[in-house]
Protein backbone atom coordinates (compact mmCIF):
# COMPACT_ATOMS: atom_id res chain seq x y z
CA UNK A 1 0.00 0.00 0.00
CA UNK A 2 3.26 2.50 0.83
CA UNK A 3 4.22 1.36 -2.28
CA UNK A 4 1.40 2.34 -4.32
CA UNK A 5 0.96 5.98 -2.38
CA UNK A 6 4.75 6.59 -3.11
CA UNK A 7 4.43 5.31 -6.95
CA UNK A 8 0.97 8.16 -6.91
CA UNK A 9 2.96 10.78 -6.00
CA UNK A 10 5.67 10.38 -7.97
CA UNK A 11 3.87 10.60 -10.38
CA UNK A 12 1.43 13.14 -9.89
CA UNK A 13 4.89 14.84 -9.04
CA UNK A 14 6.46 14.66 -12.82
CA UNK A 15 3.51 15.34 -14.35
CA UNK A 16 3.19 18.60 -12.75
CA UNK A 17 6.61 19.38 -13.41
CA UNK A 18 6.03 18.71 -17.06
CA UNK A 19 2.92 20.86 -16.91
CA UNK A 20 5.27 23.83 -15.39
CA UNK A 21 7.69 23.43 -17.73
CA UNK A 22 4.94 23.23 -21.07
CA UNK A 23 2.90 25.99 -19.88
CA UNK A 24 2.04 29.17 -21.72
CA UNK A 25 3.95 32.54 -20.21
CA UNK A 26 3.33 35.45 -21.84
CA UNK A 27 6.76 36.41 -21.56
CA UNK A 28 8.52 33.39 -22.76
CA UNK A 29 6.69 32.59 -25.79
CA UNK A 30 8.57 33.70 -29.34
CA UNK A 31 5.30 33.58 -32.00
CA UNK A 32 7.13 33.05 -35.26
CA UNK A 33 6.97 35.27 -37.93
CA UNK A 34 3.66 34.42 -40.48
CA UNK A 35 3.53 35.49 -43.91
CA UNK A 36 0.66 36.72 -46.13
CA UNK A 37 -0.79 37.92 -48.82
CA UNK A 38 -0.13 41.62 -49.62
CA UNK A 39 -2.81 43.53 -51.58
CA UNK A 40 -1.76 45.26 -54.19
CA UNK A 41 -3.34 48.00 -55.49
CA UNK A 42 -1.64 49.13 -59.10
CA UNK A 43 1.61 48.31 -61.01
CA UNK A 44 3.05 49.84 -63.64
CA UNK A 45 4.92 48.33 -66.74
CA UNK A 46 4.71 48.96 -69.90
CA UNK A 47 2.37 47.79 -72.47
CA UNK A 48 5.22 46.44 -75.27
CA UNK A 49 8.13 45.55 -75.57
CA UNK A 50 10.79 44.21 -77.58
CA UNK A 51 12.00 40.38 -78.06
CA UNK A 52 14.98 40.30 -75.58
CA UNK A 53 13.71 43.24 -73.33
CA UNK A 54 13.45 42.43 -69.63
CA UNK A 55 10.14 43.30 -68.55
CA UNK A 56 9.92 45.85 -65.49
CA UNK A 57 7.16 45.78 -63.34
CA UNK A 58 6.48 48.19 -60.10
CA UNK A 59 4.08 47.53 -57.28
CA UNK A 60 2.40 49.73 -55.03
CA UNK A 61 -0.14 48.98 -52.45
CA UNK A 62 0.22 48.83 -48.03
CA UNK A 63 1.85 46.11 -46.59
CA UNK A 64 0.87 46.98 -42.74
CA UNK A 65 -0.42 49.57 -40.53
CA UNK A 66 2.85 49.32 -38.71
CA UNK A 67 6.92 48.62 -38.42
CA UNK A 68 6.20 45.01 -37.75
CA UNK A 69 4.97 44.10 -41.57
CA UNK A 70 7.73 44.13 -44.41
CA UNK A 71 7.82 42.94 -48.23
CA UNK A 72 9.16 39.45 -48.29
CA UNK A 73 9.36 38.06 -51.81
CA UNK A 74 7.57 38.04 -55.42
CA UNK A 75 6.35 34.37 -55.88
CA UNK A 76 6.32 33.92 -59.96
CA UNK A 77 4.65 31.01 -61.79
CA UNK A 78 5.61 31.56 -65.23
CA UNK A 79 2.70 29.65 -67.93
CA UNK A 80 1.63 29.56 -71.83
CA UNK A 81 0.04 32.86 -71.52
CA UNK A 82 2.06 34.87 -69.25
CA UNK A 83 3.07 35.39 -65.66
CA UNK A 84 0.75 34.89 -62.34
CA UNK A 85 2.71 36.97 -59.50
CA UNK A 86 2.10 37.11 -55.93
CA UNK A 87 3.11 39.74 -53.37
CA UNK A 88 4.09 37.96 -49.96
CA UNK A 89 5.04 39.96 -47.03
CA UNK A 90 5.61 38.78 -43.30
CA UNK A 91 4.55 40.21 -39.88
CA UNK A 92 7.06 40.10 -36.53
CA UNK A 93 6.08 39.39 -33.32
CA UNK A 94 8.72 40.90 -31.53
CA UNK A 95 9.32 40.07 -27.78
CA UNK A 96 11.37 42.65 -26.59
CA UNK A 97 9.72 46.18 -28.49
CA UNK A 98 6.74 47.09 -29.51
CA UNK A 99 5.92 47.81 -33.43
CA UNK A 100 6.28 51.88 -34.37
CA UNK A 101 3.10 53.20 -36.03
CA UNK A 102 4.02 53.66 -39.30
CA UNK A 103 2.10 52.52 -42.47
CA UNK A 104 4.55 50.64 -44.68
CA UNK A 105 4.10 49.90 -48.77
CA UNK A 106 5.13 48.93 -51.22
CA UNK A 107 6.07 52.06 -52.91
CA UNK A 108 7.52 50.68 -56.80
CA UNK A 109 8.88 47.95 -55.31
CA UNK A 110 10.30 46.17 -58.50
CA UNK A 111 10.52 42.94 -60.49
CA UNK A 112 11.94 41.97 -63.43
CA UNK A 113 11.15 39.42 -66.04
CA UNK A 114 13.22 38.42 -68.75
CA UNK A 115 11.01 38.12 -71.83
CA UNK A 116 12.60 35.81 -75.06
CA UNK A 117 9.74 34.71 -77.35
CA UNK A 118 7.26 37.39 -79.34
CA UNK A 119 3.33 37.44 -78.43
CA UNK A 120 0.41 38.63 -75.94
CA UNK A 121 1.17 37.48 -72.80
CA UNK A 122 -1.22 38.05 -69.84
CA UNK A 123 0.14 39.57 -66.47
CA UNK A 124 -2.06 38.62 -63.47
CA UNK A 125 -1.20 39.82 -59.50
CA UNK A 126 -3.18 38.09 -57.70
CA UNK A 127 -4.42 39.91 -54.22
CA UNK A 128 -5.86 37.94 -50.97
CA UNK A 129 -9.38 36.79 -51.36
CA UNK A 130 -11.11 34.81 -54.11
CA UNK A 131 -10.93 35.84 -57.06
CA UNK A 132 -9.65 39.46 -56.74
CA UNK A 133 -6.28 40.08 -58.84
CA UNK A 134 -5.12 43.25 -61.04
CA UNK A 135 -4.70 41.79 -64.93
CA UNK A 136 -2.44 43.43 -67.96
CA UNK A 137 -1.78 42.77 -71.17
CA UNK A 138 1.83 43.12 -72.66
CA UNK A 139 2.49 43.01 -76.24
CA UNK A 140 6.05 41.99 -77.53
CA UNK A 141 7.38 42.09 -80.63
CA UNK A 142 10.62 40.82 -82.79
Amino acid sequence: MKRSVVHHFIILLALSVMLVFTSCNEGSSVRQPEEFMISVDSVNMPDTLVVGEVLELQFYGTIGENQCYHFKRFIVEKNITGYKINTIGERIFPVDSVCLADTVTLAGRSLSLPINEAGTYTIIIENPGLKKFLSRDLTVID
